[in-house]
């Protein structure tokens, strides 16, 4: 199994990455979008933005309209190639774990179904009373 990549598995960058990967190859979007998007001040952004870049995963453009500063975000391809592969090994240890629960679960005893059991057995069992206050 290939290990999580930790550069996206941060949280912030998780979740600006999972933003911009629904991007066209060619669209951007405006920064104070993603911090608010994300609800995220522009600090913390910029701090996660200038690590993904620094990998190569986004791309910045800066730029100036009518005097003011215009910060530009887009992914990249090495980006996009990177969150498939974060997703692809996410879900691999996602269908392990499932293994793992499922060959536990066989190879327990069947505590699901106490009557069964009981029946099984030769041993005597009765349902519980219902407690009408139980999840009060």
């Amino acid at each position: 199994m290939e290990a999580l990549n930790e550069i996206i598995h941060q949280q912030t960058r998780l979740r600006i990455l999972a933003a911009l990967v629904g991007l066209d190859d060619d669209e951007m979007i405006e920064f104070p979008r993603i911090a608010k998007s994300l609800r995220l001040t522009d600090g913390n952004v910029g701090a996660h933005l200038l690590k993904l870049e620094e990998f190569g995963y986004i791309k910045v453009e800066k730029s100036f309209v009518d005097r003011k500063p215009k910060t530009m975000i887009g992914i990249t391809l090495r980006g996009r190639v990177a969150f498939a592969e974060y997703v692809a090994a996410l879900r691999e240890l996602l269908a392990e774990s499932k293994k793992l629960s499922f060959a536990r679960e066989t190879k327990s005893t069947n505590v699901a179904a106490p009557a069964e059991t009981a029946k099984s057995s030769g041993e005597k069992f009765s349902e519980p009373e219902s407690d009408p206050d139980f999840l009060d």
